[in-house]
C-alpha cells in the first residue's frame, strides 16, 4: 500500500510540474539526463536532440492551421472555400496526461459561396449567394488535463493534481478469490461471469454458480 501511494504521489508531482512550469507558456520539463550520462558516440545525436527540444514551435500555443468552415447546409451543398487559415491551439505539454486547449478565443466571420453540384457544373444554393460563416480562432492556449471531472463515474473522485478519476481511499481494494477490483465502479466484481439458462441468474456473491 505504501508503494502505491508513493507512485501516486510521484505521478501527481510530474503532472503538477508540467502544468506549473508550462501552463500558458506551453509545458515545462522535469530533470532530464545530461550529455555526460550518454556515450561519447552519441554527441552529435545528443546535440540534435537538444536543438529539437529548444524549438519553440513545438510548445503549446496558437498556430496557424487549416480549419474547415462549419457548413449548416444539408448535403450536397458545398462551401467555397472549404477551409480558412487561422490560429488553433497545438503543441506538446510534456505529459501524456495533458493536452493543449484554448483558454481564450475570438469568433471570426468569413464570406463563403454556398454552391450545389449539378449536371452542368455548380450553381448557387438558395437566394443568398455569399454566406457569412463564423469560426472560432484560438488566442491563448494552456496545457490542461485530458481526463476531467465529468469523465468520472458517480462513485469516483476526481484528482485534479494527478489528472485522473480514482476511488475513495477509504475503500478496501482487496478482493476475495474469484473477484477482481473494478476501478471504474469502485467495487469487487466476478472475474468470470457465466451465462445462465432461462429463468436462472448468475450468483455474483459466490461467482461460481447459477441460481
Amino acid at each position: 500500500m505504501v508503494r502505491v501511494l508513493q507512485d501516486d504521489g510521484d505521478e501527481r508531482a510530474k503532472v503538477w510540474w508540467s502544468r506549473r512550469c508550462g501552463g500558458r507558456r506551453g509545458g515545462g520539463l522535469t530533470r532530464l539526463p545530461t550529455q555526460s550520462e550518454s556515450s561519447r558516440g552519441d554527441a552529435k545525436r545528443w546535440k540534435k536532440v537538444q536543438n529539437l527540444m529548444k524549438d519553440k514551435r513545438i510548445k503549446c500555443k496558437p498556430k496557424k492551421a487549416a480549419v474547415p468552415l462549419p457548413n449548416p447546409n444539408p448535403y450536397p451543398t458545398l462551401l467555397k472555400p472549404e477551409c480558412v487559415y487561422i490560429k488553433q491551439c497545438s503543441g506538446c505539454c510534456n505529459s501524456p496526461q495533458l493536452e493543449c486547449v484554448p483558454v481564450r478565443t475570438k469568433t471570426k466571420t468569413f464570406p463563403a459561396m454556398a454552391i450545389t453540384p449539378t449536371a452542368r457544373g455548380h450553381r448557387f444554393s438558395g437566394n443568398e449567394k455569399i454566406k457569412m460563416v463564423k469560426v472560432e480562432e484560438h488566442r491563448e492556449c494552456q496545457c490542461e488535463c485530458k481526463v476531467r471531472a465529468e469523465h468520472c463515474s458517480p462513485v469516483q473522485e476526481y484528482n485534479e493534481d494527478a489528472c485522473q478519476c480514482q476511488c475513495p481511499r477509504n475503500l478496501d481494494h482487496s478482493c476475495p478469490s474469484r473477484k477482481v477490483w473494478n476501478e471504474k465502479e469502485c467495487r469487487c466484481e466476478c472475474r468470470d461471469v457465466h451465462t445462465c439458462t432461462t429463468g436462472r441468474y448468475f450468483d455474483v456473491n459466490s461467482c461460481s454458480k447459477c441460481l
